[in-house]
C-alpha cells in the first residue's frame, strides 16, 4: 500500500508507513483488510462499514479529539538498560565548599577559646569594675593581716639592705667609700678629694656614717645610701673618726683626739647630744655595741698593752675582759649578746679568738 504523505510503498496490511509513520488507509473491523476511503462495504467479507463512520463522527462531535502524545525516541541496543547520572549543578559545589569552610572556622575558634579558658584559668587576672555593673557580692569575711607590734616594726626597719658590703679603697688615688653587691657589681659613692674611710651602714641600711678629712681634721660624716645627700656630723679642732652605730640607730659612737689621747664618744645620729664615754688618761678605740644596746666593747692600752674592756652605754661600770698579756683588740659582739670574737697576737701571729660576754 502507497502512503499517500510520503509515496512509500509499504505491505499490504501496513497501518503505518514505515517511513515516515502515517498512518495508511482504513481497515475492515471484521477482517482487518484496508478499505478505500468512503467504501460502504469491504471487499474481503463484505462487512458494511458505515455504522461504524457514524460511531466515530458521532464520537468526534461528542469529545474534542486527544492531544497527540509524544513518541519518546526508544534507546537503541548499545544504552538499551543503561542508568544515566546528571551531574551536579554548579551551585550545588559552592554550597558544599561554603559549609565546610564554616566547620571549619567554628573549629579552629572553638580550639582559640579552649585554649584562652585554659590559660585564663592558670594565670587569673582582675576584671576592672565599671559603673554599669553592680559589684558581685562577698558572702566572706575580709581578711585582715594580724596588727604589727611595735617591737616588730622596730626590728623591721632595723633590718639593713641585703646583698651588700659598704669598703673603703684608694684605687682611684685617695680613699674613697664603695659598695659591692652580691653579683660582684661596684659602685662608687665618693668622689671628694679627701680621704673618705671607716664607712658603717645603720641598722635600717638607709645611711652610711663615715670619717673624711675633707675639711682638714677628720671628722664624722653621713650620707644616704643612694648619695643623694651628705652631711658633716662632728665640727671639732682635732680628729674625730671610726664611727659605730648603736643598734636602734639612734646614737653613733666614735672615737675624738679632743684632748692628750684617744677617747670615746657618743653623739644621737643627728649629730646632737655630743659626751664623752671614757676618760682614763691612755688610748681608748675601736668602740663596739652589744646587740641590746646597754654595752659598748672597746680596745685600750691603759694596762701598757692592748686588751679588751667594757662598758655601759652610760659610762659606767667599766672593766677589762682579757688578761693575755699580749696584744689583743677588734671586739665585736656575736648577735645573741652572749660571747665576743677578737684579734690576739697570743699565738704570736694575729688570729681571731672568742671569749664569753664577761670575759
Amino acid at each position: 500500500m502507497k502512503c499517500n504523505q510520503c509515496g512509500q510503498e509499504n505491505p499490504k496490511n501496513a497501518k503505518f508507513c514505515a517511513s515516515c509513520g502515517n498512518k495508511l488507509g482504513n481497515f475492515c473491523p471484521n477482517c482487518s483488510a484496508p478499505v478505500l476511503p468512503g467504501a460502504k462495504f469491504c471487499a474481503e467479507c463484505g462487512h458494511s462499514l458505515e455504522a461504524k463512520a457514524a460511531k466515530r463522527a458521532a464520537a468526534a462531535k461528542k469529545e474534542p479529539a486527544a492531544p497527540a502524545k509524544k513518541r519518546v525516541p526508544e534507546p537503541d541496543a548499545g544504552t538499551a538498560g543503561a542508568v544515566v547520572k546528571k551531574k551536579p549543578p554548579l551551585w550545588m559545589w559552592i554550597g558544599l565548599g561554603a559549609f565546610g569552610l564554616v566547620v571549619l572556622a567554628g573549629l579552629i575558634l572553638a580550639i582559640f577559646f579552649e585554649i584562652e579558658l585554659n590559660l585564663g584559668a592558670a594565670t587569673p587576672t582582675e576584671t576592672p569594675a565599671t559603673a554599669e555593673s553592680p559589684e558581685p557580692l562577698n558572702t566572706q569575711p575580709p581578711f585582715m593581716m594580724p596588727a604589727e607590734t611595735d617591737d616588730a616594726l622596730a626590728a623591721k626597719a632595723a633590718e639593713p639592705q641585703p646583698c651588700q658590703i659598704v669598703f673603703e679603697s684608694e684605687r682611684d688615688g685617695n680613699r674613697d667609700i664603695y659598695v659591692l653587691g652580691a653579683d660582684g657589681s661596684e659602685k662608687r659613692l665618693t668622689t671628694h678629694a679627701g680621704n673618705d674611710l671607716e664607712p658603717a651602714w645603720s641598722p635600717d641600711g638607709q645611711l652610711i656614717a663615715f670619717s673624711s678629712d675633707r675639711d682638714g681634721f677628720d671628722q664624722i660624716y653621713l650620707m644616704e645610701s643612694d648619695v643623694s645627700s651628705q652631711r658633716r656630723l662632728t665640727s671639732s679642732s682635732s680628729n674625730d673618726y671610726w664611727p659605730a652605730w648603736s643598734p636602734d640607730g639612734s646614737s653613733l659612737a666614735f672615737i675624738s683626739e679632743r684632748g692628750k689621747t684617744k677617747q670615746i664618744y657618743i653623739m644621737d645620729a643627728d649629730g646632737g647630744n655630743e659626751r664623752q664615754l671614757t676618760t682614763h688618761d691612755s688610748d681608748n678605740w675601736q668602740p663596739s655595741w652589744s646587740p641590746d644596746g646597754k654595752q659598748i666593747v672597746f680596745t685600750s692600752n691603759r694596762d701598757t698593752i692592748e686588751e679588751i674592756y667594757a662598758i655601759n652605754a652610760n659610762g659606767s661600770g667599766e672593766r677589762r675582759l682579757t688578761n693575755s698579756n699580749t696584744s689583743d683588740g677588734a671586739p665585736a659582739w656575736s648577735p645573741d649578746g652572749e660571747q665576743i670574737v677578737f684579734a690576739s697576737q697570743r699565738s704570736g701571729n694575729f688570729n681571731i679568738h672568742i671569749m664569753d660576754a664577761d670575759g
